[in-house]
Order: C-alpha cells, then structure tokens, then sequence
C-alpha cells in the first residue's frame, strides 16, 4: 500500500515532475504581475492575497494567461526540491507503487504547429521558424545562462533527416519530434528510469500512444498528437458524445477505447 495508504499505484500521461514546465519559475514575480494588471496591492502579500480572492475567477484566469503557467513552486515544505534531486533518493518509495508511463507519438505537434489555420503537415514552416521555437524551447529547459542559439542550431542538426531533400514538411516534422523529445518523452523517460533503478516489487509499464482519431481535429500523417488519446481513455466513442469530445468515431475506434478502458482499469485494479 502506498504511504498513508492513499493510493496502490499511478499512471503518467505525457508528462513527470521533470519537464520544464511541470514547475512554476519565478512564481512570486508572476503572481504580482498579475495582481497589479487587476488592480491589487502587489508588494505587501497578506493585502495581495486578500484583494485576489475578491476578484471573479474567469478575470483570473483572463490575466494570468499574459503571465506563464501557474504550478507547483518549489517551497521547502511541499517540493523540498529540485525533482530530479529528490528522484535520485526515492528507490525504496518507488518500489511500492505500480506505475505505467505513457507518450503519444506525436507530443510536440501542437507546439510546432505555426500561428494561423494552414495545415503544416503540407506547407510546413521555415528554418528560420524553427530555429525561434527551438532557441525559446533551450530557454526554458535551461534557463537564460545558457547560449540557446548553439544549443538549438545542435538539436536542429541531430533532428534533421538528411537522407530527405530539405523540404519545409521535413523541416516540421522534424521539429515535432525535438520539441515533443524535449518537453515532454525525455522527461518521462527520466523519470521512467528512476522508477526502474528501484527494487522490482511493483510494475512497470511503458506505452506509446501512436492511433490518430480518424475524424479528428489534426492531419492524419504523423499519429496521436498530444491529449489525443484522451477519448479512448475515458469511452467517448462508446457512448458517441462526452463532453469536449467530438461525436463522430469509427466502429474499429469504439474497439480500441474498449481495449484501452480495459488495459488502464486493469492497473489501477490488479497492477
């Protein structure tokens, strides 16, 4: 049982403790940012606080779009530290609990994708696009102290395809893996790791989610972009409408979100 016998195991979709955005930088800064765009006190903070509970919570969450994500801090109290700091300690913890770890197959589609409705899967994006995402992606994985100009231009070497002409499409593609690599597949995989280092009394499961929806909302050409595999996990086809779920789904998909229902309440039953 897990500690304080609040859960027997987990399940890690497209994410970990270790991607860069999993925790909130310079909290303290943004949420007084935001305080003073909504009229607050914003240096004193038992006044900050006060003034943010009295106002609307859709003018929050309006606000604080200008101001990056708001997540977990590292406090001392409840994160005592860097993640992957306290994950180089945990073996014992982590061989009580069951855990099955999961990406899509295209993560950083989204990311990658360029401003407008053009499909980038047939226009594609420039390198000069792709070198802005992939300097602002070194940014944040290793903050400002770091050259995010070489850095990039390394990773846009390692990713490119050079048995394909230069293309656009290529140049897309390409970026979509980096991106989806670096925010999100690697740091599971990390964390994958730390999992598998500890004694093996617990399992361990890896998926890839690679079904794209065949009536979705994204190009068919590179696979399940990110949250794509969401329907399947909570049984929209089956019941053809579930809240922000589309309504149109194939009979083989009706199959495989039972299967998928199957496998994930299989888990969290039995391990």
């Amino acid at each position: 049982m897990g500690r304080l016998g609040l859960f027997h195991r987990a399940i890690l979709q497209s994410g970990s403790a270790l991607c860069p955005w999993a925790l909130a930088r310079g909290a303290v800064g943004a949420a007084r940012e935001l305080a003073h765009s909504l009229g607050c006190p914003s240096q004193n903070n038992i006044a900050t606080v006060e003034c943010l509970r009295q106002r609307p919570a859709v003018e929050i969450v309006r606000a604080s779009t200008r101001y990056g994500p708001f997540g977990p801090t590292i406090d001392g109290l409840v994160v005592q530290a860097e993640p992957a700091l306290l994950m180089t300690n945990m073996s014992e913890l982590y061989g009580s609990y069951g855990v099955m770890f999961g990406v899509a197959r295209a993560e950083g589609f989204l990311s990658a994708w360029p401003s407008g409705n053009v499909d980038p899967t047939r226009r594609g994006i420039e390198t000069d696009r792709r070198d802005a995402m992939l300097r602002d992606a070194v940014t944040k994985l290793y903050g400002p102290n770091v050259p995010p100009a070489d850095i990039a231009a390394l990773a846009a070497h390692e990713y490119t395809d050079w048995t394909r002409p230069p293309h656009p499409v290529a140049t897309f593609e390409a970026t979509v893996e980096a991106l989806g690599d670096a925010l999100i597949v690697a740091p599971v995989m990390r964390a994958a790791h730390f999992h598998a280092l500890a004694p093996a009394a617990a399992p361990r499961y890896l998926y890839v989610f690679a079904y794209q929806t065949e009536h979705g909302d994204f190009p068919q050409k590179l696979g399940c972009v990110h949250g794509e595999e969401l329907p399947y996990i909570f049984g929209a086809p089956l019941i053809g409408h579930l809240g922000p779920f589309k309504a149109n789904y194939t009979r083989s998909e009706n199959a495989l979100s039972e299967t998928v229902m199957t496998y994930w309440t299989n888990f969290a039953k039995t391990g």
